[in-house]
């Protein structure tokens, strides 16, 4: 009975321990992402919505000073320029017809855990 309780106390911390480990490797990678905009003469930029729904993400705002620039949020995702495509600002975004693309240098925040990114 003694060893069935001591076990029993003991499982919450060897349970606990894996999940301590998983939280620890946990490591910023910071790499280079090429991203692509709708941009009108004045500046502002349209990616919003369009790139979300085709498995694309927004650059950080901190990083594209507050501009919407579409990149490629996940390793299986299509590459940038058929995720988010010239033809895009033509049909989505008629007011933001220049389609530019360029590379933006973060860490996306996404996990090592071989379907989001691989590391």
């Amino acid at each position: 009975m003694k060893a069935v309780l001591v076990t029993l106390l003991a499982l919450p911390a060897a349970l606990a321990a894996p999940a301590a480990a998983a939280v620890n490797s946990a490591r910023e990678i910071v790499a280079d992402h090429l991203a692509c905009t709708c941009r009108n003469a004045a500046g502002q930029t349209r990616a919003s919505g369009i790139c979300q729904a085709r498995i694309g993400a927004l650059v950080p705002s901190g990083v594209s000073a507050n501009q919407e620039w579409c990149y490629s949020a996940v390793e299986w995702s299509l590459p940038v320029k058929e995720l988010f495509p010239a033809k895009t600002c033509s049909l989505n975004f008629p007011d933001f017809p220049i389609y530019e693309c360029k590379t933006f240098r973060f860490d996306d925040g996404l996990p090592c855990d071989g379907y989001s990114r691989v590391c």
